[in-house]
């Protein structure tokens, strides 16, 4: 075009002035003192926008605020604690502390167990009742008799709360907290002190002539027993026994003290709130010299359907050395059995040992047997056992 003009540099410096100057200009609009922009969004708000209820976004918040916890149906679930820990319970003052929910609210009968011991004179047991308060039910073998708080617990679903009951011989009385706040202290007419207590503790239900029964649907996410009367301020690591629902797999419910009082779940009727494909059975102090052993227990199902056995791993407590090929590990159903592994090479006095199992492992037998050998050693070891569920 004959009429364009080439830019001379008079007008190029000032278009690139001109350009600058706009720039600088939003520049100094940026960094202006303005207050910030912040967008809020209220429950409702998110609630509207994701199509969810007040109710379920309540629900949800809760269940992610739960810590890791089982949870029986109250139909056939229940917690088995060894007979071991019930010297507790007869040998002077006892707190028992534990978080829990009940799924009903408000039982239709007085049967939301959170634990017992058998009752026919002689035992304990503590429940939520039809009204809402905690009842404790003490027997010392000639006198049974049931003591009630006053109603604390909400109807409908509670959600979480701590529980503790302390018992103090020297009154004798209980003392009743509810997420930390006294809700009543209950003088009792029978001293404990030297009753026997022969039975096994039941958490979420109650024995009936031998057998598990007023099966309570609740969750538990922890429990501890002290051989102190304690308020929940004084709480601490001094419990003779403690149990976090937490393992997520199997049956098997580990004591964190060092008195190692593990304990079972029923085979079924319960429910892992974060289930885990990998687990352990263990067992202290065990003897196979002279008999079998087993792990956690010989009559029933310890590890779960489809758990392959990984690795043992072996503690010689005894002061005389395992023999190499001495220690057999079974797979057993209560009549069929098949050895797995065993030690390649001696485990020495107080020496450690991982032994791993062969090819090859019948998945029906879920019970670990430890068979008979008159191998000096064989009669005092720790065994924990490590496998991983397949489906």
């Amino acid at each position: 075009d004959t009429d364009a003009q080439a830019p001379t540099q008079q007008s190029v410096k000032a278009y690139v002035d001109g350009a600058v100057g706009v720039v600088s200009a939003n520049i100094s609009l940026l960094d202006s003192e303005k207050a910030d922009v912040v967008h809020t969004h209220t429950e409702s708000d998110i609630t509207d926008l994701d199509k969810y209820t007040q109710t379920e976004v309540d629900a949800l918040l809760r269940a992610k605020q739960d810590a890791p916890h089982v949870t029986f149906n109250g139909v056939s679930g229940y917690g088995l604690l060894p007979a071991a820990i019930n010297g507790v319970w007869t040998g002077g003052d006892w707190t028992v502390h534990m978080r829990v929910r009940l799924a009903d609210g408000h039982p239709a009968s007085n049967s939301a167990f959170m634990g017992s011991i058998p009752i026919a004179l002689t035992g304990l047991a503590f429940y939520a009742t039809t009204t809402g308060g905690i009842r404790v039910v003490t027997g010392d073998g000639t006198t049974i008799d049931g003591y009630e708080t006053d109603d604390v617990l909400p109807n409908g679903d509670t959600g979480w709360f701590d529980l503790t009951i302390a018992y103090d011989q020297s009154d004798p009385s209980v003392s009743v907290y509810v997420d930390g706040t006294l809700i009543n202290e209950l003088a009792v007419v029978e001293d404990l002190t030297g009753a026997t207590f022969a039975n096994a503790f039941l958490v979420g239900a109650r024995e009936n002539s031998g057998t598990p029964g007023n099966f309570s649907a609740s969750s538990f996410a922890h429990l501890s027993v002290y051989g102190a009367a304690l308020t929940p301020a004084t709480l601490d690591d001094s419990y003779v026994a403690s149990y976090r629902f937490d393992a997520g797999v199997g049956y098997q419910v580990q004591d964190q003290s060092s008195n190692h009082y593990d304990g079972l779940l029923s085979t079924a009727g319960f429910t892992w709130s974060h289930p885990k494909k990998r687990g352990t059975l263990r067992a202290f102090g065990l003897d196979a010299n002279g008999g079998a052993a087993y792990v956690a227990s010989s009559s029933r199902d310890t590890l779960p359907a489809n758990a392959i056995i990984t690795r043992a791993i072996v503690k010689n407590n005894d002061g005389a050395a395992i023999a190499a090929g001495a220690f057999d590990i079974n797979r057993y159903d209560g009549t069929n059995r098949a050895t797995i592994g065993d030690n390649a090479h001696e485990i020495g006095a107080g020496e450690g040992a991982v032994i791993l199992p062969d090819d090859g492992q019948d998945l029906a037998d879920r019970r670990i047997e430890i068979p008979n050998n008159a191998d000096a050693g064989m009669d005092d070891f720790d065994i924990k056992i490590n496998y991983e569920v397949l489906a």
